[in-house]
């Protein structure tokens, strides 16, 4: 539970206060959490990769598969 949390949270805070949050000492034992924390470039390119795409979803279901 607490590694979710701190997974979750690390995305929006800053690393001394989810350090403060989680009761943690030290600075080193916060930072197993920043794994989870996405850096502003992979954002950045992400958002260009699938920049334009649909959202839409294609039905699997067929005419031969489809109940009717």
């Amino acid at each position: 539970m607490r590694h979710s949390f701190g997974s979750l949270v690390v995305r929006e805070l800053d690393t001394a206060t989810l350090k403060s949050w989680m009761g943690h000492t030290r600075l080193a034992t916060t930072e197993r959490y920043l794994h989870a924390k996405p850096r502003h470039s992979d954002v950045a390119r992400l958002d260009r990769a699938f920049a334009g795409r649909s959202g839409d979803v294609e039905s699997l279901a067929t005419s031969e598969t489809a109940e009717p």
